[in-house]
This record gives C-alpha cells, structure tokens and sequence, in this order.
C-alpha cells in the first residue's frame, strides 16, 4: 500500500528503522519542514513541510495519483 511517516527526524529508533521493513516497491512519503535530501536517497519523496499543511497536501496528491475512473 503507502507508506507515510511524519513528525521525526528519522535519526533516532524505532522512527528510523521502520522504512526499512517496508517491503519493496511501496511508496514512501517522508513530511517534515526538517527533511534532508539523505532521505530521497532511502527513498522517500519528501514534502518539506509540517503536518498541517504537508499532509493535506499529499493526501491531495494521492487521491489525483491514484484515483480511478
């Protein structure tokens, strides 16, 4: 399905060990205003934003992304 985590760094565990055990090909979504390019390098597209206005924002572009006829 979709993996969306939000509110950390991801430098401290279990928040930086969970995109690990997301099998592969899952989406990954990272919202923070902190988020760095080494998380695109996991993998994660980032929105560079806080959860207020990040995760309606995705919510937005999931819904035109993966919406069906």
């Amino acid at each position: 399905d979709i993996f969306i985590v939000t509110g950390t760094s991801l430098q401290v565990y279990p928040a930086a060990g969970l995109i690990h055990s997301i099998p592969e090909g899952i989406p990954m979504y990272y919202v923070d205003p902190a988020a760095n390019t080494t998380a695109r390098a996991r993998g994660l597209h980032l929105l560079q934003e806080n959860s207020a206005s990040g995760l309606p924002r995705l919510m937005k572009e999931l819904i035109h992304t993966y919406k069906t006829s």
